[in-house]
């Protein structure tokens, strides 16, 4: 018997934040696996004219240098362990609502002498972070012409990855106890990400017709359970072959005009988001309570 908690896969996820659409996500059945260890496989995928925005985790002189000759831009928070010379006098550019922001050129030299010339973006906060950091330190290669106030504010206000996770785990069962086998887990987390792209698409056709502070009034969860709730009903009073009568042959056009039709007839009071309480202090974590990659077990299995 082990002691500890099933890992079974982890994943890289995607997101665009101006849109709130998973855009891909790259699986690895190994739960001890570090988004480090899959970032190559995103590497692969890297496009022009694209802004990344991540955290500290992602911070590798390997991922910043393949963006820039991708041709695109990066805002990542710097890591510890990521080095640099700084060239410039740091110059302090202004306010955010959460802090004071400073700017300074710097230079990262690779271990084989290639250089990367960056912004580096410090907000010094008014307030520490829920784990006590004073300050976030950014780094960038976006142009002069954007604003050191305008990427620390967007950084700060993005609609982060975190927060898909936290409906993925809440609203739509993303993570079930139950499946230990990676692949099982990996499709249902999957089909979690199709199913928020689903209801962010509703919650959009209701911005479009009704503005966004009824949108995101809107909750998540609310909608999911009401899915689940009808789905096995309508299933069984309409066939699946009258759904895609009905919608399978539409273009993009019709269809988003059959949503603004259906978001003007929405009843939001059944779907509106529930008063949030104050936050509570997080609870310190006791023992030696640890977390056991089952892809690994499996493989110890088979030996």
């Amino acid at each position: 018997m082990i002691n500890g908690a099933p890992l079974p896969g982890q994943a890289l996820v995607v997101l665009d934040p101006q849109r709130r659409l998973i855009e891909d996500m790259y699986p690895d059945e190994c739960g001890h696996a570090q988004e480090r260890l899959i970032l190559h496989e995103l590497i692969n995928e890297l496009q022009a004219g694209v802004v990344w925005f991540a955290d500290r985790n992602f911070c590798t002189s390997v991922f910043l240098q393949e963006i820039a000759l991708a041709k695109s831009w990066f805002v990542i928070r710097r890591h510890a362990s990521f080095s640099y010379t700084e060239v410039g006098e740091r110059t302090r550019v202004g306010r955010t609502p959460t802090g004071t922001v400073y700017e300074q050129a710097v230079v990262h030299e690779d271990s084989h002498g290639g250089k990367l010339s960056l912004r580096k973006i410090v907000i010094e906060l008014d307030n520490p972070t829920s784990d006590g950091d004073t300050m976030i330190e950014l780094l960038t290669n976006l142009p002069a012409d954007v604003s050191a106030l305008a990427i620390a504010d967007s950084y700060r206000s993005r609609w982060t990855i975190e927060g898909v996770f936290g409906e993925l785990t809440l609203s739509l069962n993303g993570e079930i106890n139950t499946l230990a086998y990676p692949p099982a887990a990996i499709i249902a987390y999957a089909l979690a990400l199709i199913s928020f792209n689903v209801l962010t698409l509703v919650r959009a056709s209701v911005e479009v017709v009704q503005g966004q502070e009824t949108a995101d009034s809107m909750s998540t969860y609310h909608m999911a359970e009401e899915v689940s709730s009808t789905d096995q009903g309508m299933t069984i009073a309409i066939p699946v072959n009258d759904w895609r009568t009905r919608f399978g042959g539409l273009k993009p056009v019709e269809m988003a005009e059959e949503l603004k039709r259906m978001a003007r007839e929405v009843q939001l009071r059944r779907y509106r988001k529930s008063p949030r309480g104050p936050k509570k202090p997080k609870t310190k974590r006791t023992g030696s309570y640890q977390h056991v990659s089952t892809q690994k077990l499996l493989s110890q299995q088979k030996r």
